[in-house]
């Protein structure tokens, strides 16, 4: 039986060497989810330059899948599309896109079409090359994802006396929402004020097109990932290494 080929938009999210020509990459694609493939010489960074296979290039590829069931499925020809250079010229944003990848790479599976988070992902790569600041950015990525995931916290109301949240609260990762101050006798990292509870409702709604009608100072949005972000290493199971690089 010949070996079939398939051609696919994809962003690179992670390459691992193997030998001195080969490697094996991981890429985000729309219709066919993560998709992880044997490619030659993977690594050819120029300098100033990108090649097809470097990080968080997006790019046409055709690949081919093996006969053999077990065998890695290899890419046989690539044609950049865009290589986001600006990511490259600066390390906190290079940070950043390496948390959407990772992040991305843990969540979604090979195989599965994953439109949505194909388009969070392209949105976030190009206002990261475009010269964004990186929590702004990461903030954006992180509820659009949990909102996809179905795993978004409940923000409108307290989770213990039901009642419409105001003035400054609380967000409970394991109890999955928010508390007022006077429901809960537990310490935690920060407080979210009415207008940070806003922001996060007003990003988890919003079409990406709106996402700009939104302004959020960087320190704010800050604040309110590192008060979100345990959240979501608790229902994920996972914390990106690029996190506490850009935190460094």
């Amino acid at each position: 039986m010949a070996a079939a080929t398939f051609n696919t938009e994809a962003v690179v999210l992670a390459s691992t060497a193997v030998g001195e020509e080969d490697g094996i990459i991981t890429f985000l694609t729309p219709g066919r989810g993560l998709l992880r493939a044997a490619a030659s010489s993977a690594r050819n960074l120029k300098k100033g330059r990108a090649a097809p296979l470097d990080l968080f290039v997006r790019t046409n590829l055709t690949v081919r899948t093996p006969v053999k069931e077990g065998k890695l499925k290899r890419v046989v020809s690539t044609t950049m599309i865009d290589p986001f250079l600006g990511i490259r010229s600066d390390y906190r944003r290079l940070c950043a896109a390496s948390y959407v990848g990772q992040t991305v790479a843990h969540c979604i599976q090979e195989d599965d079409p994953a439109e949505a988070t194909w388009d969070l992902v392209l949105y976030c790569l190009r206002k990261l090359d475009s010269g964004a600041a990186p929590y702004g950015v990461m903030l954006l990525f992180e509820v659009k994802l949990l909102r996809q995931m179905g795993i978004l916290p409940e923000l409108k109301s307290c989770q213990k006396c039901g009642v419409e949240a105001g003035g400054e609260v609380f967000l409970d990762p394991g109890r999955g929402g928010i508390f007022h101050r006077r429901c809960t006798s537990m310490e935690y990292r920060g407080v979210l004020t009415a207008g940070d509870l806003a922001i996060l409702g007003y990003l988890a709604k919003c079409d990406l097109d709106a996402v700009s009608r939104l302004s959020v100072r960087e320190e704010d949005a800050m604040r309110i990932f590192r008060i979100l972000h345990p959240f979501s290493v608790h229902h994920l199971g996972y914390e990106a290494k690029a996190l506490g690089m850009l935190e460094r």
